[in-house]
């Protein structure tokens, strides 16, 4: 019960990265390491019985450096037998392990992800749909549409850009994209910030406020974020 309990934190653990919950993904981290640092050999035999969540949950933590430093090769054995063992959550991060050696796998195993509904993968795909020559604009639409609705931020700020721009036949809709890129500025998207901003600024899709533009600009910006910066110094430059 123990065994399968650590399975479900590193699987938990997982899914917190992919819908980028940096917050939760720390809360099982830490729950795994005060809780069941001595599962770990339970969950190798399990693994060397043919358990796949068992496999997948050793290469989480092997990858995460949940014990010792991060271990990405030995991961990545983990992720392979977990995947041909059966279990598909493990393929997003086989993609990753296989990218250098063999892209044509890995895009496989991506898109194989991002099918089964896994947030991350499914942004990766989308993201190459959109940017692929020439743009296939409704695979890149249906796939962030996933990824957003699962809650991950950079999904939903990019899904809002595309809402902007009429991608892929839809009406522009800049309500829809306001409100896409207010659930990913809350969540901490830097670039859906800066973009809050300009909405607030420019009065699109929301009622113009230029005291909240300057409180947006001014978040992205002390987290780093160039354009948010530039915007600004424009709003202190003219006395906004």
């Amino acid at each position: 019960q123990l065994a399968d309990l650590a399975i479900r934190s590193a699987a938990g653990a997982e899914r917190a990265l992919a819908i980028g919950n940096a917050a939760l993904f720390d809360a099982y981290r830490l729950q795994f390491r005060e809780h069941f640092p001595t599962q770990r050999w339970r969950l190798a035999q399990m693994a060397q019985r043919g358990s796949g969540p068992a496999a997948f949950a050793l290469g989480v933590v092997a990858l995460h450096g949940v014990f010792e430093p991060p271990g990405v090769e030995a991961a990545c054995r983990h992720f392979e037998t977990a995947v041909a063992r059966g279990y598909g959550d493990a393929k997003f991060r086989l993609s990753q392990c296989v990218a250098k050696a063999d892209s044509v796998r890995a895009a496989v195993l991506m898109r194989e992800a991002a099918d089964a509904g896994h947030p991350a993968a499914a942004e990766r795909v989308g993201r190459d749909c959109l940017e692929a020559k020439p743009q296939d604009a409704q695979c890149a639409w249906d796939r962030l549409t996933l990824a957003a609705a699962a809650g991950r931020p950079s999904a939903q700020s990019l899904l809002a850009w595309m809402y902007t721009q009429g991608t892929a036949g839809r009406a522009v809709d800049p309500a829809r994209a306001a409100r896409l890129y207010q659930q990913a500025a809350r969540a901490g998207d830097v670039a859906a910030q800066n973009n809050v901003g300009e909405l607030y600024e420019t009065g699109r899709g929301v009622a113009a406020d230029p005291r909240q533009a300057l409180d947006w600009y001014r978040e992205a910006a002390e987290a780093g974020f160039a354009p948010a910066q530039f915007n600004l110094g424009r709003l202190y430059a003219a006395g906004t």
